[in-house]
């Protein structure tokens, strides 16, 4: 078993140069993803495409959770299911849209292709199926 020392080295030791050097490397790192960026977008104005998808997946990571809370309280601390927390709860889902759309701005997709493709994805993987418990993805 690994001790906290050694499992610190552990991950330093496999960590990204972008990860464990300098902000230069970083800054580089992000101004390469945002040119990455412009070219596969078509979005009709100027718009910086890495603060989007930052903006996205540390809210969508936040709102989550937050929606997530409403989950637990209603689960495991046995509160109810109120009007006013239905509301709180829907509210969070229009944050966790909010962000949503920001990683479509930044990937330049419309919302109904994400879903589309959803869609798909989910229709392939069951094969027409009803999705179960037991249902194991490869």
């Amino acid at each position: 078993m690994l001790d906290d020392i050694d499992y610190k080295d552990f991950v330093y030791n496999i960590s990204s140069s972008v990860t464990k050097d300098s902000i230069v490397n970083l800054k580089e790192r992000l101004s390469n993803l945002e040119e990455q960026c412009r070219g596969l977008n078509k979005f009709p104005r100027e718009t910086n495409f890495v603060p989007h998808l930052l903006t996205a997946a540390l809210g969508l990571s936040g709102e989550t959770g937050e929606f997530n809370d409403h989950v637990k309280k209603l689960i495991f601390h046995n509160k109810e299911l109120t009007e006013e927390r239905r509301d709180a709860m829907i509210k969070e889902l229009g944050d966790v849209m909010w962000y949503v759309m920001q990683a479509c701005i930044a990937l330049d997709v419309d919302l109904y292709k994400v879903v589309e493709l959803n869609e798909a994805k989910l229709r392939a993987r069951h094969n027409g199926e009803e999705f179960t418990e037991n249902y194991k993805s490869s």
